[in-house]
């Protein structure tokens, strides 16, 4: 079992949610919310701070880490959970589980996506740069759920497209910075050109004016790495 699958599995333990009628869709119960606003983390606090609180990647040492922060991930998940309730939607048991399915894979593409700039620093010699990493880190994961909603075998994409819509860009909310930068790289274009000139190396320019697709060439080695070399837990 996957870490994502894991830690979806511990976060929808924490509350139990039923039906009050013969229709499939889920109840609220108001005495979840004393419990929920005392688990402390929010989602405007990781707005602040950004993504580190959910999840973090420990550079390469033989190997690298990626972590998923379990509690605080139970914590933003089901405070967007609420808001989406309380926002009217219609939400069945799958729909819920879908949604935490989308904010795990959040966190854990970000971090999939520093260790691939682990490897290109190993490959290239490049400097690190927290701000511009964090940036392309949040982009990345944000065209990964997009993907997602696309592949009709996903979780994501079997989730009702009013709840996704209205989750989708809660979870992208960031005042931190670096983090906050991301909508620089919103558009695919502008995001494959910081990608070359982050994680790329030196001669990507001399590539490209010789018909390399050097962002392409990067992403090839993101997917082909993004196993390798890597340790992934769950932290509780």
């Amino acid at each position: 079992m996957s870490i994502v699958d894991v830690c979806v599995k511990d976060i929808l333990k924490r509350f139990s949610l039923t039906t009050e009628s013969e229709l499939p869709g889920l109840v609220w119960p108001d005495w979840f919310d004393e419990e929920l606003d005392n688990m402390g983390l929010t989602p405007p606090a990781v707005m602040e701070e950004g993504t580190d609180v959910l999840g973090h990647y420990e550079p390469m040492a033989s190997p690298g880490r990626i972590v998923l922060h379990r509690e605080q991930l139970t914590s933003f998940f089901w405070h967007h959970a609420r808001n989406i309730f309380r926002g009217g939607y219609y939400v069945e048991p799958n729909d819920l589980q879908n949604m935490c399915h989308m904010v795990v894979m959040k966190t854990y593409t970000h971090e999939q996506f520093h260790h691939f700039c682990d490897v290109a620093r190993h490959l290239f010699g490049l400097r690190y740069d927290r701000l511009t990493e964090e940036a392309l880190a949040v982009s990345w994961s944000f065209f990964q759920l997009e993907e997602l909603r696309w592949q009709w075998s996903s979780k994501e994409a079997r989730l009702s497209s009013g709840i996704y819509r209205a989750l989708l860009p809660k979870l992208f909310e960031y005042r931190a910075p670096g983090y906050r930068d991301w909508v620089n790289y919103k558009s695919r274009a502008d995001f494959e050109m910081e990608l070359i000139r982050y994680t790329g190396p030196v001669s990507s320019r001399y590539l490209e004016c010789n018909g390399i697709n050097m962002s392409n060439v990067l992403i090839k080695i993101l997917e082909a790495t993004k196993g390798q070399a890597v340790i992934e837990g769950v932290s509780v």
